[in-house]
């Protein structure tokens, strides 16, 4: 049943020239999509739905109906596949494949140990198409426009033109559709000489991907992203008010730990574990990474013309991902870098938000009250013991007593029993289809 759905994923058993656009019939072997039926599992049905995907074909035929293209998005394509290309003539392979994900959201090329790193050192995001993409790009050229003496509605109009076609272009992730929309709304405000507001923008444009895709409300990407922003336009200025601090890395600071906060429910629950140094490494990284987007553009730009001119104008961006990946490793090398806390029930996550967010505004409350130093200093205290009270019990797990789990291997029996003092004994893994059910 495909009515609440908008896409087929299939495997050809031959390569059949496609352009976008073409109607096709395809007839092949139905794989149902799996749940996750151990605890841990990847849920391939949960991961398809939130894109869309509501059925899989495997070994299929594909016999075109209708040979007329899409023009538009055809072009759409043939410009990525280019842009993709004079990235790799340009740049080495690994090289390449870091500005692909960050210029055009193509992570395939990426080898898993380059992710890996990144994810440990808590710098995974910024290879992801993100609201720092769309405003450096979109509020970069609607500045320069109105440098050049155009208007606030003919540049808004171009760079909203621009950005909306950059995000088609980059495959209309989670991510970037939320920076866009929100783009939108920051441009449309400017235009109609009305005032923005963050959090309105972002509920208008998770309302908007909602009504599109009902699914993406368990989406890892769509919880990230908007959990980020969320943290940046609520709890950021609240605690910024608290710290009273007008030193701009202060101010950074504080910002990183409000993303870190407001996410590392959602964190927990998907990886299990969170990278700490990762809030250090983001004060670093962070104000440099539109340093490598520019260049990475500025060189896709003249490649067309000389891959040894655009070698030149890339290399301030290469270097910084020679730093970026050197920060990896020192940072995967560290003995406390990354802390594992579980995947936290869904109880625990709400209590979390509950009592850190009723410590904030408790604080908040008493905060013009207390005018004099000592009371400030005692201020900052409860501040760090909320925080404190809400990750430690987010991360809080009972060990001595007894667990009996029964895994879902497909066939036979596989019991593990955790037993008082971290003892841990597999009864019978099977022979199964499940792979590395034991790790």
């Amino acid at each position: 049943d495909l009515s609440y759905q908008r896409q087929v994923l299939v495997y050809e058993n031959q390569q059949t020239t496609l352009k976008i656009g073409y109607k096709v019939k395809a007839a092949g072997s139905y794989a149902p999509l799996e749940e996750a039926s151990n605890p841990g599992q990847f849920d391939q049905k949960a991961y398809y739905e939130a894109r869309g995907i509501g059925m899989v074909l495997k070994k299929a035929k594909l016999t075109v109906i209708e040979a007329k293209e899409n023009i538009f998005f055809q072009k759409l394509y043939e410009l990525r596949s280019f842009w993709a290309q004079n990235l790799e003539k340009i740049t080495g392979k690994e090289e390449a494949a870091l500005l692909k994900a960050m210029l055009l959201g193509e992570k395939s090329g990426l080898d898993e140990d380059v992710k890996m790193r990144y994810q440990m050192a808590g710098m995974i995001h910024i290879l992801a198409i993100s609201g720092l993409h769309i405003s450096v790009l979109g509020m970069g050229l609607f500045s320069l426009l109105k440098k050049l003496s155009l208007g606030n509605v003919p540049a808004g109009l171009i760079s909203l033109c621009v950005i909306l076609q950059y995000g088609m272009l980059t495959g209309s992730s989670v991510s970037a559709m939320r920076a866009v929309s929100m783009f939108v709304l920051a441009i449309g405000a400017r235009i109609l000489g009305r005032s923005y507001d963050l959090l309105t923008a972002l509920a208008v444009s998770a309302i908007l991907l909602l009504l599109d895709t009902p699914a993406y409300l368990y989406s890892s990407s769509f919880l990230l992203s908007f959990g980020a922003v969320a943290g940046l336009g609520s709890m950021a200025p609240a605690l910024n008010r608290l710290i009273e601090s007008e030193n701009p890395w202060v101010k950074t600071l504080i910002s990183s730990l409000a993303v870190q906060l407001m996410t590392l429910p959602v964190v927990l629950r998907i990886y299990g574990e969170v990278s700490i140094l990762g809030i250090a490494l983001n004060l670093i990284v962070l104000p440099t990474v539109s340093v490598v987007l520019v260049c990475g553009l500025c060189c896709s730009l003249v490649g067309v013309f000389s891959i040894f001119a655009a070698g030149l104008v890339l290399f301030p961006g290469n270097l910084l991902l020679v730093i970026y990946e050197k920060l990896c490793i020192l940072a995967g090398e560290f003995p406390f870098c990354t802390w594992i806390g579980g995947a936290p029930e869904i109880w625990k996550c709400g209590v979390y938000y509950v009592v850190l967010a009723g410590g904030i505004r408790g604080i908040l409350i008493l905060h013009g009250k207390w005018e004099n130093d000592g009371m400030k200093i005692r201020q900052k205290g409860m501040l760090l013991s909320v925080v404190l009270i809400s990750v430690l019990f987010l991360g809080f797990r009972q060990r001595n007593y007894l667990s009996v789990t029964c895994l879902d291997i497909g066939q036979g029996d596989a019991i593990v029993i955790q037993i008082p003092g971290g003892k841990n004994i597999m009864v019978d893994g099977g022979s199964s289809s499940k792979k590395n059910t034991a790790a």
